[in-house]
């Protein structure tokens, strides 16, 4: 939020220079000083998100090595993530998920309680597909409880909504859903 905000006051500062009754190198000056403190904004968000990235494959790569699921993937992998609600971070946690159990139906949350939001990606392998879990069908279940949208295909579907404070019943759904299909 905080970078937002400060996106803004220059923005409004820039406008504000505009109209200003100064000198044109005064002016130009200011511009550039803006343009600076900007860049410098924008390589600090950069670095943010990629910082929340790589914690969120990290967290992927450890939770697939470690003694969470006894060293054997399971079927079904359902879990929530702190990623801010960024999207990328889901997307890299459930690749590394992929590489690390290709048979492996994989579920990932993440709220932004900045932005009251939470995200879902999922994804399903052909094998289990053809079972019946279908990743559209199941963000559709997670849907109705984030009282979002989602939409995709049978093998990777996404889903997103306003409603951060139902993230505990989304995982239960989404663990429940899953495990109905492939029983």
């Amino acid at each position: 939020m905080l970078y937002k905000q400060a996106n803004r006051l220059i923005m409004e500062q820039d406008e504000e220079l505009f109209a200003a009754v100064i000198s044109q190198w005064r002016k130009d000056r200011m511009r550039n000083t803006l343009k600076g403190v900007k860049k410098s904004l924008d390589d600090n968000d950069r670095a943010r998100k990629a910082a929340i990235v790589r914690k969120a494959v990290g967290i992927a790569k450890e939770l697939m090595s470690s003694s969470s699921y006894g060293g054997n993937a399971p079927q079904v992998i359902v879990e929530a993530l702190e990623a801010g609600g960024l999207s990328k971070a889901i997307i890299g946690a459930l690749k590394e998920i992929r590489e690390s159990a290709p048979n492996s139906a994989a579920m990932i949350f993440s709220v932004d309680w900045e932005n009251g939001a939470v995200l879902c990606h999922s994804v399903v392998p052909k094998c289990l597909v053809a079972r019946g879990l279908n990743a559209d069908e199941w963000v559709q279940a997670v849907s109705m409880v984030i009282k979002g949208k989602c939409g995709g295909k049978a093998s990777s579907a996404e889903a997103s909504g306003p409603c951060v404070e139902k993230i505990q019943e989304a995982l239960f759904v989404a663990r429940k859903y899953a495990s109905l299909k492939l029983s």
